[in-house]
């Protein structure tokens, strides 16, 4: 490998390295937290027949 390529190779290695180190100290993304809570599942509403039967549809009812 020729010495150019050898000195490229270093540089792409410690700009790597800076990322990670980056990465898992300074943006604390690291995955070391607990999870977030999962929220309480509250059913839909029951639907009514007063409601139409398409949903969204309002508007074509106060057009005729």
């Amino acid at each position: 490998m020729r010495i150019g390529a050898l000195k490229l190779v270093w540089i792409v290695l410690i700009l790597l390295a800076a990322f990670v180190v980056f990465v898992e100290c300074i943006a604390q993304v690291g995955g070391r937290d607990e999870p977030l809570p999962r929220p309480l599942y509250t059913p839909p509403p029951a639907s009514t027949p007063a409601q139409s039967a398409v949903p969204h549809a309002d508007w074509l009812i106060a057009r005729a």
